[in-house]
């Protein structure tokens, strides 16, 4: 896993870009969009692509993975400026998996093969978190069947909720979970696009959450009211939040500008003013302020190093000390070939947690 960056130490270094041009060509002929440009019909989007992209080998030979890493040291607790006499805050450290496993487009909603993946990957990594988006319920059905026997569970500690058609998001929790939500923020032609969340049982203020938005320009507005309910959160109950998801934007674009905190600034992600930090926006090893990239359009962006649509956000200030790291991994190949058009997103993060 890559060093944790400190949020204070961010410098502006890394890939720059001049304006597009006809050098800047991406993907069969795609030229490096406008951050600041609206959306159209035919904006690239992975939802519309499907077959027309030739595969990336690099992204269909999985690398054996690093062994997990061990849990930190305990270390001292740091005052934090957000409590009161009303309320303690502890510290925990966490791993969170995001993938959209493409469940219906690419597998069908075949479930054996791509339960095994996702049961792999929490196994090798040493996973508490997973948020999964175009899901099937079958494959639901599998992977919670898995996890209930891996993590030992006896009570509630996922949740699915179908966007309409027959795939959707799906949480899956190492720890109890309770007062699931589900808010619609927005639909399409593809179905609603919902908000999913559930607490820690015995964490009260700790939420995990999955969203996959729209790929078109509604995913702005439908951004804009994802904020707005973490947002509440925050300003109501002083929760925690982490939000994974399929995003369908690109971190320079315009509407991140009130989710990603302005100490993430740097050209390749400019003029954000909002309180939330990326987990791969840290990496200068990967364009700094934009991470690695998630899609297989490769020759995109700000350092032409790829499309990056998938996200796992905690708000800047639950962070303990700027530890927080993710990373991209390779496609899996259990499922026959590659199991999804998306690269799962792996994190390790220290928050800030209110316990009443």
């Amino acid at each position: 896993m890559k060093s944790i960056a400190c949020l204070g130490l961010l410098v502006l270094v890394g890939c720059e870009t001049s304006p597009a041009g006809p050098e800047d060509a991406g993907f069969d002929g795609m030229v490096w969009p406008d951050p600041s440009a609206d959306f159209d019909a035919d904006t690239p989007s992975d939802a519309d692509f499907g077959d027309a992209f030739e595969e990336d080998d690099a992204l269909l030979i999985e690398e054996p993975p690093d062994p997990p890493d061990p849990d930190p040291e305990p270390e001292p607790e740091e005052p934090d400026p957000e409590s009161g006499p009303e309320f303690t805050v502890v510290q925990a450290s966490y791993r969170v998996l995001h993938w959209n496993i493409a469940g219906g487009k690419e597998n069908d909603c075949r479930a054996d093969l791509i339960a095994r993946a996702v049961r792999r990957f929490v196994r090798e990594r040493n996973v508490d978190f997973v948020g999964l988006n175009e899901i099937c319920r079958s494959q639901y059905d599998a992977i919670r069947a898995g996890l209930r026997d891996q993590w030992g569970k006896t009570r509630e500690f996922s949740a699915f909720v179908s966007a309409g058609g027959r795939v959707g998001n799906a949480i899956f929790s190492r720890f109890d979970l309770t007062d699931i939500t589900r808010h619609k923020v927005g639909e399409d032609r593809y179905g609603d696009r919902n908000l999913l969340c559930g607490r820690l049982r015995t964490r009260n203020h700790l939420r995990f959450c999955s969203i996959h938005l729209s790929p078109n320009s509604n995913a702005r507005t439908q951004l804009g009211r994802v904020i707005t309910r973490i947002e509440n959160w925050w300003e109501n109950q002083h929760d925690t939040v982490i939000l994974a998801g399929d995003f369908n934007l690109d971190p320079y674009d315009r509407a991140f500008n009130a989710m990603y905190a302005s100490s993430a600034n740097h050209p390749n992600n400019p003029d954000n003013r909002g309180h939330y930090r990326e987990v791969d926006d840290a990496d200068r090893e990967h364009c700094i302020s934009h991470g690695e990239r998630t899609s297989v359009r490769p020759n995109w962006g700000p350092c032409h190093t790829g499309r990056k649509i998938d996200y796992i956000f905690m708000r800047e200030n639950r962070i303990v000390g700027g530890r927080y790291s993710g990373d991209a991994l390779n496609i899996p190949t259990d499922c026959t070939g590659a199991c999804s058009d998306h690269r799962p997103l792996i994190s390790n993060m220290r928050l800030r947690i209110r316990e009443d």
